[in-house]
């Protein structure tokens, strides 16, 4: 089979399996339901192997069918991508780009940016959807994601921002009212502001102990219990309690004296990455990789500031 053919023919299976049928492929491809179906036979007579399980009402990958649809699927892409990059290649990054990213990190650290971007790239349209959840890039057409914490996703590139750290920090109201803690066993005659994961446990605050060990604050009775890393930074700018922050939060508040940070000398704070993720490709297109390297040499910069 020549290369040309083989190509047509993959194509056929690639849409016919995320079709679900050789009708809805033909559609797609402008083609007849028989001439995809045989561009699909002809495929596995080459391969030697069945891709689909057929009957006369339904179509099904097999074992085989998915693990080829998976590799073929980013070869083609790969293909279209590169044909796309050298047709651009002398023209400005255009069109859209989808991105995900937490609240709070979009508002504090992108937003102030997009001015300076929509100037170096003033064909890009950016769609932002500020949210801290798990997305799936293909169904709803996400480009790129801003994620923190212990990522571990290996079908995605992550290319890493910064390291990010945490704070105990108080409002010096609240200091003045109940006084300062100068050692973790104090924390038990104060007001406790805790935070929660979305899947239900508090997030813990680990101390150093007198013989170098590290272990959890007791928090079983918080003053205050929020999910909202935002809201939390508020209620204790409020003077409603002691927290833990995330530097980028606790950081900028510090410097403008509306926080106080607490005990320095033994607060533990388990790093974390804060990564950019985007679909394993080896090729981006163009609009995708601009405004990649933006986010990356913008928020590293801001990070750097806050240690």
């Amino acid at each position: 089979m020549q290369k040309t053919d083989e190509l047509r023919t993959i194509i056929s299976f690639i849409q016919a399996s995320q079709s679900g049928s050789f009708t809805q492929a033909a559609e797609v491809l402008g083609l007849t339901p028989a001439a995809v179906s045989k561009n699909v036979s002809t495929l596995e007579k080459s391969l030697g192997v069945r891709l689909f399980n057929r009957t006369t009402r339904s179509l099904s990958l097999t074992n085989e069918g998915k693990q080829f649809a998976e590799q073929a699927k980013i070869a083609v892409e790969l293909l279209a991508q590169a044909s796309e990059n050298l047709r651009q290649a002398n023209v400005a990054p255009q069109g859209k780009v989808k991105l995900s990213l937490p609240p709070s990190i979009g508002r504090l650290y992108v937003v102030p940016h997009l001015s300076e971007l929509q100037q170096r790239y003033p064909q890009i349209q950016l769609e932002l959807d500020f949210d801290n959840r798990v997305i799936d890039f293909v169904q709803e057409g996400f480009d790129l994601v801003i994620r923190g914490g212990n990522i571990q996703d290996s079908t995605l590139i992550s290319r890493k921002i910064a390291i990010m750290r945490q704070s105990i920090v108080a409002s010096p109201i609240y200091l003045q009212q109940k006084g300062t803690p100068h050692h973790p066993n104090a924390l038990a005659q104060h007001h406790l502001i805790a935070r929660r994961f979305s899947h239900g446990k508090l997030v813990p605050w680990y101390f150093r102990q007198a013989d170098g060990s590290l272990a959890p604050l007791e928090l079983s009775q918080p003053s205050l219990v929020m999910t909202d890393i935002e809201a939390l930074a508020d209620a204790t700018l409020q003077g409603l309690g002691i927290a833990q922050l995330p530097n980028y939060l606790a950081h900028p508040l510090i410097a403008q004296g509306k926080l106080q940070p607490l005990l320095k000398d033994y607060h533990h704070s388990e790093p974390y990455e804060l990564v950019l993720q985007y679909p394993h490709r080896a090729l981006l297109a163009p609009r995708v990789k601009a405004v990649a390297e933006f986010l990356l040499e913008k928020l590293s910069q801001e990070y750097a500031l806050i240690g």
